[in-house]
C-alpha cells in the first residue's frame, strides 16, 4: 500500500527521540532478544496481540508493515527518486545491504544515500507514532493486529529456509557492514577466520543481520583501540 505524501504531511511530526527509537529498531530488526527489551516493544503498546506472539514479534511485525506502507506501488522506476527512501529501508534493513552496496544499486552518492535514508527512517516512525504513540493501543483493531503483509510474507520464506553458507564469508560480510562504524569511534577490527570452509545450515540473511548486531554492540561498548 503507497502512502500519499499529502496525508504524510498531515501527520504530526514525532519527537527526535521517537525517531532514533525506531531507527534503533531498524538496526536490530533480525535480533528479537534486542527487540524484546526495547521500549517500544511494550512503552508503546506493541505487546503482541496476535496469539502466541511475542512483544518483539509484534514490534517487528508492525514496524515492516510500517516499512511497506511507503512502498511507491507496481510500476515505479527502481530508482526513482521519491521511491528511493523505500527502497533504501528494504535494501539496509530487509536485506542487509551496506550503504555502499545500496548507494550502487540506486546509482546514487553515499551522501544523498544516508540523507534518502533517513527520509525513509523519519516516514516509518511518523506512520508508528500516528498508529500508536498519540491514540495508543487501544485504538488498533483486530484486524491491524493481525495483518500480514506480502513483505511480511517474503520474511517468513527466507526465515523458514535455511542453506549451507561459509561462516567465514558471512563474517566478512557482516565485518563490512560495521567498518565505518568502527572507524569512526576509532576502533579497528582484527578478524582472524580459518582457511577451510566452515559450513553450517543457516539463513544467510538473518545470519548476518545477528552478527551485524553482535559486531555493533561490541563497538558501541568498547574503547577506541584494536578490537
Amino acid at each position: 500500500m503507497a502512502v500519499d505524501e499529502g496525508v504524510m504531511a498531515t501527520q504530526e511530526t514525532p519527537p527526535e527521540s521517537f525517531v532514533e527509537q525506531v531507527k534503533q529498531v531498524l538496526e536490530h530488526l533480525y535480533d528479537f532478544s534486542y527487540l524484546q527489551r526495547h521500549p517500544l516493544a511494550h512503552e508503546m503498546g506493541f505487546s503482541g496481540d496476535s496469539p502466541g506472539e511475542t512483544a518483539s514479534q509484534s514490534l517487528r511485525r508492525e514496524t515492516v508493515s510500517a516499512i511497506e506502507a511507503l512502498s511507491p506501488g507496481a510500476g515505479i522506476a527502481f530508482r526513482a527518486p521519491h521511491a528511493r527512501p523505500y527502497n533504501l529501508l528494504y535494501l539496509h534493513y530487509i536485506e542487509g545491504s551496506t550503504i555502499q552496496e545500496a548507494a550502487h544499486e540506486l546509482g546514487i552518492s553515499v551522501r544523498q544515500t544516508y540523507r534518502d535514508l533517513r527520509r525513509g527512517e523519519e516516514s516509518v516512525a511518523t506512520l508508528l507514532w500516528s498508529r500508536w504513540a498519540k491514540a495508543g493501543p487501544s485504538a488498533r483493531t483486530e484486524g491491524d493486529a493481525r495483518r500480514l503483509s506480502s513483505l511480511q510474507a517474503e520474511m517468513a520464506r527466507l526465515e523458514s529456509h535455511p542453506q549451507p553458507t561459509d561462516l567465514r564469508a558471512l563474517m566478512q560480510s557482516a565485518h563490512r557492514a560495521v567498518e565505518q562504524l568502527a572507524l569512526q569511534r576509532g576502533i579497528i577490527f582484527q578478524v582472524e577466520l580459518p582457511p577451510e570452509l566452515v559450513i553450517v545450515s543457516t539463513d544467510m540473511v538473518v545470519a548476518r543481520q545477528v552478527l551485524i548486531s553482535a559486531l555493533s554492540g561490541a563497538i558501541q561498548q568498547a574503547q577506541p583501540g584494536t578490537l
